[in-house]
């Protein structure tokens, strides 16, 4: 575990050595705020069940460009090759990349906390549960993205070709619910079961379902194994 924490210790740096993070923080926060000032101005009510639905299309865009690079980038350059005859293991490697994509991740969110804290300091009286349920939503949401973003990096040494995978396979796990309307009702609701979309819509409302919590984490979990396994498989070609 010492190794992975160093991994994602050097990828978490990585991040802020370079101007992309801050233009990155900057970003989210612009449109974290012009969303919320968007919705507070048509509906005359701070209505976070709204914003976190509209900010969930940000994350496709920003966290497939995040990932895109994290196992891409090693085998483009051949430094794969080196932690691959490095006494850090396969798992080692995927885990620290998720963590200290994961920490990036949360310093996003942190920066947001802006939002809710002037609602407070307004006396706004706003109810906690949605900002709270909200929160733990779009942070499993955004693992389960990130984790999607590490194997489909994972599969290829072209970033351009991870991040479309990315967006891709997100923005669909997401509309499934849409889509589900189009179907039989029995094909229908198993689609709609496996959709990111529904599952995600009662955060937001303050309701944090242990089946729904238990779903992003089987996601995360799954994802980090087919990454595991997809590294693994380089040793044998």
């Amino acid at each position: 575990m010492r190794n992975a924490i160093a991994i994602a210790g050097k990828e978490l740096k990585s991040y802020f050595f370079s101007p992309v993070a801050y233009v990155v923080l900057a970003l989210f926060m612009l449109i974290w705020g012009w969303l919320f000032v968007g919705v507070l101005f048509n509906l005359q009510r701070a209505d976070m069940d709204i914003l976190f639905h509209n900010l969930a299309f940000t994350l496709f865009l920003i966290l497939s460009g995040f990932t895109m690079r994290l196992i891409a980038e090693e085998k483009r350059s051949g430094t794969i090759e080196l932690l691959m005859t490095s006494p850090i293991t396969d798992v080692q490697m995927v885990l620290g990349k998720f963590l200290g994509c994961i920490a990036f991740f949360g310093v996003m969110l942190v920066v947001t906390f802006e939002v809710p804290l002037l609602l407070f300091l307004m006396k706004g009286n706003p109810d906690t549960g949605p900002i709270i349920g909200g929160y733990v939503g779009f942070f499993l949401l955004g693992a389960t993205f990130i984790s999607i973003g590490i194997f489909m990096s994972s599969l290829t040494d072209n970033q351009i070709v991870a991040y479309v995978l990315t967006f891709v396979t997100c923005l669909m796990l997401w509309i499934l619910n849409w889509l589900s309307d189009f179907m039989g009702k029995t094909i229908g609701d198993a689609v709609k079961y496996v959709s990111f979309g529904e599952r995600f819509q009662d955060f937001p409302k303050g309701i944090i379902d242990t089946r729904d919590v238990i779903f992003f984490l089987t996601f995360i979990g799954l994802f980090l194994f087919l990454s595991i396994r997809s590294t693994e498989s380089r040793r044998w070609r």
